[in-house]
């Protein structure tokens, strides 16, 4: 973002995508070779529901059900954080919830890497058609 910040013109902003692939293309690697420290990678969400009143299989969801197990609330409203540590899991312990989270954790590399092809898409695309 700060690439596209210093751009003037449709034209800077068109000449500064390659850039802009090759940054993607460095923090991918990161994240990758699992270089990323957890603190850069948290979710912070605010819960609509509590503790015991999740129906869906949410990222949310399984954070809140992860922090009932350890004895903690959550109430709807409140603010939880967490990292994805394995996204392909169906049910549970997808997530890890920062509260209880500590320095031997991982995080899912894959799903990461996903995330930011997907958020750099969602920038590039729009100019993409005007190259």
């Amino acid at each position: 973002m700060n690439l596209f910040a210093s751009c003037k013109t449709i034209n800077d902003v068109k000449q500064a995508i390659s850039e802009a692939k090759s940054i993607q293309e460095k923090y991918e690697q990161k994240l990758l070779s699992n270089k990323v420290p957890l603190e850069e990678l948290i979710f912070t969400n605010m819960v609509t529901r509590g503790t015991g009143q999740h129906t869906s299989n949410t990222l949310q969801a399984n954070a809140v059900n992860q922090l009932e197990l350890e004895g903690k609330i959550v109430e709807a409203g409140q603010n939880i954080r967490y990292i994805i540590n394995d996204y392909t899991r169906k049910k549970s312990k997808r997530v890890i919830p920062m509260e209880i989270a500590d320095s031997g954790n991982s995080y899912d590399s894959k799903r990461y890497s996903e995330l930011l092809q997907l958020c750099c898409m969602s920038v590039i695309e729009p100019f993409l058609d005007e190259c």
